[in-house]
């Protein structure tokens, strides 16, 4: 590692037995991971019998640790973390765990490639690893014992993830352990959980309302609405410049747009995947219902209403476009308004719509624990490092992680004070002083792990952005709408075999989906005529045999 940089641093009785029977299956699922787990990797020694590391205090201590411990963390510098060392956030870890951190920083631009190089050489080696590494590389070097596995530790030695990750499967939420758990058992991360809204409504689709109102026309709300509306912003001069130049809808490469209205037909999740009504998995584009979609959008495309920039055009070209001193676009898609730059005012004369066909027109990806801490075979005092982790994940933590000290960098607003999600009915309870984005020294930017449910974000003050107000706008007219997890392929675990096989079968599949696309809708193939050599083609590509290597790993997981 001689060219990484080093720095030191740091109801009544039947309900009650109901709840009871509810939490007592919730924790059997649990313990049954956790126990089934660390006997199949047979040559690591983290999966023998515990005993507790000498130099920790019980759980539950003032401090984790009796007497001081050095640990090396790896981590990609940031350029808006301005301290390491001396970081606010570093000191609070240093200071409950009675520990002396000291950091590798990497390069931003060339983290990955460093990471990767040290993993593999498997030598000299920090005790922390923080970087976000896909289920194939995690299985890789978890299976190959650079990454130790961490079960014991879990069933242990966890003072906050677990205890938290059994309460929010009894609240009905997911099972945070199942998605972090391996094919071969083990658990090789401590995660980061970061559930919002936000982030969960990932794109939404946006309309101009002042358009609208001149037209005297309301928002659409489903999709012959839709066309309407479009043709209406093509065949009026809306901006009054005397020019026709408006643009009724406009798209990126990105296809956010072409993917939202894919919603109202059928609901896709991981690579495309969707859940029929047998419980099957399908293949989203071999359906007939995308084939129906793909004629709606060829009929928008021919007509002029979906833009055939959108085809080549990419996200800054997009945003150059929507930003432009005079209004020209009508709908795009976009996570959020906070891409309206130019023209504060925009933020809120762009409008959320909901545009229901089969389904409702909303990416829903339900949020997963993101790997993103693991503890090499290097590490002379293991739970040490995992009890330093598990303590990231405590509220208080968490919290920092992303917001700063408590009081100092943000705060419990004023009484009164509106919450953002006040529509949930939730009471605003926390009020950000320092600004997101800016070089500071108070946390490391939100890249530690963390156990972050909706709650914390539905409970933050609405303040005066309007990009945020917007969204939450959007999400309450989409909210009762959302699909249902069960509709969903949030994620599923693969081996290191079936990663590797289902790779290139993707690598042929996915660019040829996209071409295809293109063709379909821009009228080079014929919807009806080419059809069936498109899923011969298909097929051809062993796309029968991706969809048995994700209905093995799916039943696998059930």
């Amino acid at each position: 590692m001689s060219d990484i940089i080093k720095e030191k641093s740091v109801g009544g009785n039947s309900m009650k037995l109901r709840k009871m029977l509810s939490i007592m299956l919730a924790l059997s699922m649990v313990l049954t991971v956790l126990a089934g787990c660390g006997t199949k990797n047979e040559n690591s020694m983290y999966n023998g019998d515990y005993e507790i590391d000498s130099v920790l205090n019980p759980l539950g201590s003032e401090y984790i640790c009796k007497e001081p411990v050095e640990l090396e963390i790896m981590i990609a510098a940031n350029g808006n973390v301005l301290d390491y060392e001396t970081n606010k956030y570093t000191k609070e870890l240093e200071r409950k765990g009675n520990v002396d951190l000291k950091f590798t920083l990497l390069p931003a631009g060339d983290a990955t490639a460093k990471i990767n190089l040290a993993l593999s050489s498997g030598t000299d080696l920090p005790d922390i690893l923080i970087a976000s590494l896909n289920d194939a590389n995690l299985a890789t070097y978890g299976e190959a014992g650079v990454l130790i596995p961490l079960n014991k530790y879990y069933e242990n030695s966890s003072e906050y993830l677990v205890p938290q990750a059994k309460k929010l499967v009894e609240d009905g939420g997911i099972d945070i352990l199942k998605y972090i758990t391996m094919a071969d058992g083990n658990i090789y991360t401590i995660p980061r959980y970061n559930e919002s809204l936000m982030n969960e409504f990932s794109t939404v689709l946006w309309i101009y309302k002042p358009w609208l109102d001149k037209l005297g026309m309301e928002v659409p709300t489903n999709l012959d609405e839709l066309e309407t509306v479009l043709q209406a912003f093509k065949d009026n001069d809306l901006n009054g410049n005397g020019k026709n130049d408006e643009i009724p809808m406009v798209d990126c490469t990105a296809n956010k747009g072409l993917i939202d209205i894919l919603q109202t037909y059928i609901q896709t999740g991981e690579d495309d995947l969707s859940i029929m009504k047998d419980g099957s998995l399908a293949f989203a584009y071999t359906t007939d219902e995308y084939k129906e979609f793909l004629k709606y959008m060829k009929r928008l495309t021919d007509k002029g209403l979906y833009d055939k920039t959108s085809f080549s055009q990419d996200n800054a070209t997009l945003k150059t476009l929507i930003n432009s001193q005079e209004v020209t676009v009508g709908v795009f898609s976009h996570t959020s308004t906070s891409i309206l730059t130019s023209a504060k005012d925009r933020r809120l004369d762009y409008v959320p719509m909901a545009i229901k066909n089969n389904n409702v027109s909303v990416l829903f990806s339900k949020t997963m624990p993101g790997n993103i801490f693991y503890i090499t075979k290097d590490c002379e005092h293991p739970e040490v490092a995992f009890r330093i982790g598990d303590y990231m994940c405590s509220k208080d933590m968490t919290v920092w992680s992303r917001f700063g000290e408590p009081v100092v960098d943000w705060r419990e607003p004023a009484e009164g004070t509106e919450a953002l999600y006040d529509f949930l009915g939730y009471e605003a309870k926390l009020e950000s002083i320092l600004l997101w984005g800016s070089p500071q020294n108070a946390h490391w930017m939100n890249v530690t792990p963390g156990f972050r449910t909706t709650d914390v974000v539905l409970e933050i003050a609405a303040g005066n952005d309007d990009s945020q107000r917007s969204k939450a706008d959007a999400i309450e007219l989409m909210y009762d709408e959302y699909p249902e997890n069960g509709t969903m392929v949030n994620k599923i675990i693969y081996n290191a075999e079936e990663l590797s096989e289902r790779a290139n079968i993707l690598n042929a599949i996915t660019p040829y989906v996209k071409q295809m696309r293109f063709e379909f809708l821009t009228g080079k193939a014929d919807i009806d005529a080419d059809w069936d050599a498109y899923i011969k083609e298909l097929k051809g590509m062993n796309i029968d045999r991706l969809l048995e290597i994700s209905q093995t790993a799916y039943d696998r997981m059930k």
